[in-house]
């Protein structure tokens, strides 16, 4: 047969036509799958970053609770000279050589761990001589500085506890035909104690676990509040009440957990087995 003579019939059109249709069609949905997987790729990548960053930071915090496990363990317990023995004999019998002691202080490739520099500057003072020490020259000044941070609380004289008299209106109202008063914010109902005196009170006794007499002493001693133990203790009843449902479902909270860390030692005070 001659090249140019063949001709293709209407079926092989039709049969053509459906085959690029077909093809078409999948080359489109190749498109969106490759769009798709594009897209879950760069999610991925985000996510991926995400979590290196995540995993770092927590990398960071294990490192740094691991040095404070360590040096609260050295705080609380004594060197265990017997298991230090035996690991010294069991270095003899396996290098035959002892094992050298662990220098004191930090080792080598340690990361410190000191003080950070406070994020705010409250005051500047500008420390200079007039004359010199040695000779009482009078001494010029200079714009060379040498910088030392100090940071310190306030000095007891300026501790001060603060008194505020409310006076709170009595008011009428017409529509409902009854006098009605305002409440003042932060103020504890039926306590001549301010809150910020209870928040302290609170987190000396159950965080520092400050007993009743430290307590008052060291109001008086800083603050200047004179308050009795039995007043500290009725404020303790009176924010229950005033707590109302929400120390019910703490002690109810308390009283489901499974452990429960409490503190039964003893603690003498004025000769009595309190």
């Amino acid at each position: 047969m001659q090249l140019g003579a063949w001709k293709s019939s209407d079926e092989e059109k039709r049969h053509l036509r459906i085959k690029v249709s077909s093809l078409q069609k999948a080359v489109e949905a190749h498109r969106k799958a490759r769009k798709k997987l594009e897209q879950e790729k760069r999610e991925l990548a985000i996510n991926l970053k995400e979590a290196l960053k995540e995993i770092k930071q927590l990398k960071e915090e294990n490192d740094k609770l691991q040095r404070q496990r360590d040096r609260f363990r050295d705080m609380v317990f004594k060197p265990n000279k017997k298991r230090k023995t035996e690991e010294n004999k069991k270095g003899l019998a396996n290098n035959h050589l002892p094992q050298k002691k662990r220098k004191r202080g930090g080792q080598k490739g340690h990361k410190g761990a000191g003080r950070k520099k406070p994020e705010h500057i409250d005051d500047v003072i500008r420390v200079f001589l007039s004359h010199c020490p040695d000779c009482s020259t009078v001494a010029a000044r200079s714009n060379t500085t040498e910088n030392h941070i100090v940071e310190d609380i306030p000095p007891f004289e300026e501790c001060h506890s603060k008194v505020v008299r409310y006076e709170t209106e009595v008011q009428w109202c017409p529509k409902c035909k009854k006098i009605i008063k305002g409440k003042a914010s932060g103020v504890i109902p039926g306590s001549r104690l301010g809150i910020n005196i209870l928040l302290y009170v609170l987190f000396q006794k159950y965080i520092s676990r400050c007993s009743w007499e430290i307590i008052e002493k060291n109001l008086q001693l800083f603050y200047g509040v004179k308050v009795s133990r039995g007043s500290l203790v009725a404020m303790m009843h009176r924010v229950r009440k005033w707590l109302g449902p929400k120390y019910k479902n703490l002690l109810d909270t308390i009283r489901s957990s499974p452990v429960k860390h409490a503190d039964e030692t003893s603690w003498r005070m004025e000769k009595l087995g309190y």
